[in-house]
């Protein structure tokens, strides 16, 4: 299993060694978490476990502290040490690589700035859609979750935060689900990228564990899929992605004495001004990209280069 880079072997057994991973690193981070989160942060398990809106800066900083440990054992960590043991050039294998075109980077970034508006603006409009009683209080309970953990007021809070949600999670989430198992998805499901990008995104959204936001996630998965692809650069779907975790959370800290921001953001009532605007702005950068794309290869997710391929042939027949 080790004594050869994992891509000479068959695709399943390539998932199941990156499931194995996963499975490896979590565990591994969750031990460490458990035993050294009370050493760095002064924060008891137990005090995690209780953790609400009351909770104390320092509670909410341990619980943040916790996300950030375990987006790297989830997330972060597996996904590089498989482009490492999977491929000789792992960065290329997993896409971190740069644009192609400078202007990509502009486009992104209002494109990510304009998904604010118009992912929030739907996620209320499914709000409006009566749930039944078990979906309604896991809708509640995830937003008093939310809202207990961003209600970020110190200066430690909002930099432990930033550096979680828009640092990490970024990094850690585009790695695992647009870096690998877009690619996994992509070399079973031949021809349209659409449904490599559908199957990864409703991955994407299962694993926030917030069912109730399931089709925002899955519109934000999407999208962060088809700017990966239409770039080729794994790069500008991070950059994307923190541009839209970040921007929340620094509106949710700079904006907290902003009663009418305070209630747009916990409850997804974005108006209509704003939510046609973002929609329109989206529309149009997301046309704009696609118009200077630079997509990936078409045999992007070949594991060998047809020199290599050829070289193995040869190697073959000399045997015989």
């Amino acid at each position: 299993m080790f004594n050869k880079y994992w891509r000479e072997y068959p695709w399943f057994f390539q998932l199941i060694q990156f499931v194995l991973l996963v499975f490896i690193c979590l565990s591994f981070f969750t031990i460490i978490t458990i035993f050294m989160l009370p050493a760095l942060t002064g924060i008891k398990p137990r005090d995690i476990q209780a953790f609400s809106i009351d909770s104390p800066p320092s509670v909410r900083i341990g619980m943040l502290v916790y996300m950030a440990v375990t987006q790297l054992g989830m997330f972060l960590v597996p996904s590089a040490l498989f482009a490492y043991a999977a491929h000789p050039r792992p960065l290329q294998y997993i896409g971190l690589r740069r644009p192609q075109r400078g202007i990509h980077w502009v486009i992104v970034a209002v494109l990510a700035a304009a998904a604010i508006p118009t992912v929030s603006g739907i996620a209320g409009l499914f709000d409006m859609i009566p749930l039944s009683e078990g979906l309604e209080a896991s809708k509640v309970k995830f937003a008093a979750q939310q809202k207990a953990l961003l209600n970020i007021t110190t200066p430690a809070e909002f930099i432990t935060t930033m550096i979680t949600i828009a640092i990490i999670a970024p990094i850690g989430e585009e790695l695992m689900f647009r870096g690998v198992m877009l690619r996994f998805a992509a070399k079973k499901m031949v021809g349209s990228i659409f449904w490599p990008i559908m199957l990864t995104a409703v991955l994407f959204a299962i694993l926030h564990g917030n069912v109730v936001g399931t089709p925002s996630l899955i519109i934000s998965g999407v999208l962060l899929a088809y700017i990966y692809y239409l770039t080729g650069s794994l790069v500008m779907s991070i950059f994307a992605h923190a541009i839209v975790n970040g921007s929340q959370g620094a509106i949710i800290y700079l904006g907290r004495d902003n009663a009418e921001l305070v209630k747009m953001m916990n409850s997804n009532d974005v108006p209509w001004g704003l939510f046609l605007g973002g929609v329109t702005v989206f529309i149009a950068s997301f046309y704009w990209l696609w118009k200077v794309r630079t997509p990936l290869s078409r045999g992007w997710t070949n594991d060998f280069t047809p020199e290599e391929l050829q070289q193995k042939e040869q190697d073959k027949n000399n045997l015989l």
